[in-house]
């Protein structure tokens, strides 16, 4: 798992990005195309 911050225009932060590089998700559940940015 990763955690990086969302950086807003002024400089602060107040959510982070959060990626589970090794999460198991069966086939059936997996929603676009597997290692491809928002599944397109």
């Amino acid at each position: 798992m990763s955690v990086s911050p969302i950086v807003d225009m002024a400089g602060s932060h107040h959510f982070n990005e959060v990626v589970f590089e090794t999460a198991f998700v069966p086939e059936g559940r997996v929603i676009g195309v597997e290692g491809t940015p928002g599944g397109r």
